[in-house]
């Protein structure tokens, strides 16, 4: 029969080991696109003067921002690697559509 000790520490080691893993996603997702670049579309994780930082250094341009993040799109290689120097805390690629993407723009009709 476990005791409400036991289980607690159980819990405990289960939010560990989950911590861990979703730790270990993000700093894959950020060596990942440091390393391959696999989009030209990242989001740039920071406080504002640090990602606008970032910007500027990177010489890219912007596509989207929010609390806390700025999403850019970069027009050289190497982009990734420029927007760490420039101040930019965390950086992982973003995928076009979805709620925030932009859709195709109408077409005005003649």
């Amino acid at each position: 029969m476990s005791t409400i000790t036991e289980g607690c520490r159980r819990g405990a080691r289960f939010l560990a080991v989950a911590f861990g893993v979703l730790a270990a996603w993000f700093a894959l997702a950020a060596v990942a696109t440091l390393v391959l670049e696999p989009t030209r579309a990242v989001a740039v994780f920071g406080p504002a003067p640090y990602a606008l930082s970032a910007l500027v250094h990177a010489n890219a341009r912007i596509l989207d921002s929010g609390a806390g993040f700025v999403v850019v799109q970069g027009e050289h290689r190497g982009f990734v690697r420029r927007l760490y120097a420039g101040g930019g805390w965390l950086v992982l690629p973003v995928m076009t559509g979805g709620c925030r993407g932009r859709g195709r723009a109408a077409s005005p009709e003649a």
